[in-house]
């Protein structure tokens, strides 16, 4: 059944990033509104990273087995890990423009700087990405400063949408992203069969974009 169901979920999936990051781009062309253009470029992003890991992954499924593609999930992981972070720092400049939010350069500079330690210790080869048994410590390690951007965003996200028609529930989707993404790291690779915690965990993203789209496509008024 995993054979099947999961490439097809993971096809809808990336079709549907890439036409909204679309839809997205065209929207910004006509209002050039900064902001929509902040979402295009997550939302593509989102679409790209994914695609690294999903499509070696499909074709293992469809074809071989997964275990004749170590080096291109590998490298799938490592693109989407880095792909993933710059999602949500993006993500929370989107949210400053939107909500004209003054005086937070102390909370960006921690942001980025989480963000710039998340990054460097994603390129360390401790990380054993094109090893068929990668260290489950490292993994946890470098995942760290990852749920602590997630974290901060949550607290951010929970603050800053009250009251607003379309991300308001953001932070629910976000910690339920974290939650399932490291139950997958934490247990997949003991127990393979939780590795479809992937699946949920996606869809936390498409409802995310979702709702970017609900709010680039609101014609009485964009600011909103």
């Amino acid at each position: 059944m995993q054979r099947i169901m999961e490439p097809i979920f993971e096809v809808g999936y990336l079709l549907f990033a890439f036409i909204a990051g679309g839809v997205l781009l065209a929207i910004y062309r006509t209002k050039r509104d900064e902001k929509v253009l902040l979402l295009a470029i997550m939302t593509l992003l989102l679409g790209s990273g994914d695609a690294f890991h999903l499509i070696p992954r499909m074709i293992g499924l469809l074809g071989d087995g997964l275990d004749h593609h170590v080096f291109s999930l590998g490298l799938g992981k490592l693109i989407t890990s880095i792909t993933m972070t710059l999602f949500y720092i993006l993500f929370y400049f989107f949210f400053l423009k939107k909500y004209d939010k003054k005086n937070t350069q102390p909370l960006t500079i921690v942001l980025l700087s989480i963000a710039a330690i998340r990054i460097a210790l994603l390129t360390l080869p401790q990380n054993g990405w094109f090893e068929s048994d990668p260290s489950l410590l490292f993994a946890i390690i470098r995942n760290i400063p990852f749920c602590l951007l997630g974290g901060i965003f949550i607290v951010v996200s929970f603050l800053w949408t009250k009251g607003d028609r379309y991300f308001r529930w953001t932070y629910i989707l976000v910690f339920f992203s974290f939650l399932f993404y490291m139950g997958t790291v934490i247990f997949a690779p003991k127990i393979p069969a939780l590795g479809l915690l992937m699946l949920p965990k996606t869809v936390c993203y498409i409802l995310i974009v979702v709702n970017a789209l609900r709010y680039a496509l609101n014609k009485d008024n964009p600011s909103l």
